[in-house]
Order: structure tokens, then C-alpha cells, then sequence
């Protein structure tokens, strides 16, 4: 019975001073229930009492509800992370991922170009008897070189997200 005692304070300001709560709110959980002995107030059972009225207050949520909660939550959860994603890209933290495209795409592009003039410009450096043959043979090493940049374009077009 000792301990009970030591939990025991006499008067609601006590009560609020505990709780951290005015007089006028201590007033208010006596008048719901708040639990109250003849020596005093036990604090144990004010805040037993407390915790079971938090668990009372929570209302059951209709499955409809409880979906609409979710998706509203995942929307606000989208919503803030494309936010994000905007101020990092303004900050420069990203590159927009159509620039990178246009990039890779202009690249190749002027690559192509450099590599078929390769060819003909070499050719009037070849041995008359072997122009033709070497030409071609430049000609296709170049093509399977093309093909294969071509072939990393879209691969990396792909792994990035776009639509190659």
C-alpha cells in the first residue's frame, strides 16, 4: 500500500502540474470519467485511464476508408518526392533525361558522320591495285562499328527510361 501512496496526489492542479495540462482540462477529464479515489488522485490510474480512452477514441475505419487513407497518402508520398526530384534537377543536382538523349543521339550522329568520310578520304592514299579492297574493307569495319554504337544507344536509351 505504500507504493499506491507515493502515486497519490491530492488536488486536480496537482494533477495538471503532472500531466502538463491546465486546471480547466483537469476539470474537464473528471467530469468524462477521470478515475478518483477518496484520498486522492493515483496517477497510475489517471494515466491507465488516459491510454485506454486514446484507444477508445480511435474509430474503426471502413475498408473503403482505410483505401482511401492509403491512396491519399501514396499520392501525397508521390507528390512530395517528384517535388524533390524538381528542386534537385533546378539545383542541378540532375541532368533531364531528354537532355541526355539528345545528347547521346547528336553524338552518334556527328560520330557516323566523322567515320564515313574516313573511307573515301583514305582511299586516295591506297595503292592503286588494293583501293578498292582496303576501302571496303574500311568501309565495313566502319559500318560494324556504327552498328554496334547504335546498338549502345538504345540500350542505354532503354536502361535510362526512354523509349528507343
Amino acid at each position: 500500500m505504500a507504493k499506491r501512496r507515493e502515486t497519490i496526489v491530492k488536488t486536480l492542479k496537482e494533477v495538471g502540474s503532472h500531466f502538463g495540462i491546465s486546471y480547466d482540462q483537469v476539470k474537464t477529464w473528471k467530469r468524462n470519467g477521470m478515475p478518483c479515489h477518496s484520498d486522492g488522485y493515483c496517477l497510475e490510474d489517471i494515466r491507465k485511464w488516459k491510454e485506454s480512452r486514446r484507444k477508445d477514441k480511435s474509430p474503426e475505419l471502413s475498408p473503403q476508408r482505410q483505401q482511401l487513407l492509403e491512396a491519399q497518402i501514396e499520392q501525397e508520398q508521390a507528390r512530395a518526392a517528384m517535388l524533390k526530384r524538381k528542386n534537385q534537377l533546378e539545383e542541378g543536382q540532375f541532368v533531364d533525361i531528354r537532355d541526355v538523349e539528345q545528347f547521346i543521339s547528336e553524338f552518334n550522329s556527328f560520330t557516323r558522320h566523322q567515320f564515313t568520310r574516313l573511307a573515301p578520304e583514305f582511299s586516295s592514299n591506297f595503292p592503286k591495285d588494293t583501293r578498292h579492297d582496303l576501302t571496303q574493307l574500311l568501309q565495313d569495319q566502319i559500318q560494324l562499328r556504327l552498328k554496334a554504337m547504335a546498338e549502345w544507344q538504345t540500350k542505354v536509351t532503354r536502361r535510362l527510361g526512354g523509349d528507343a
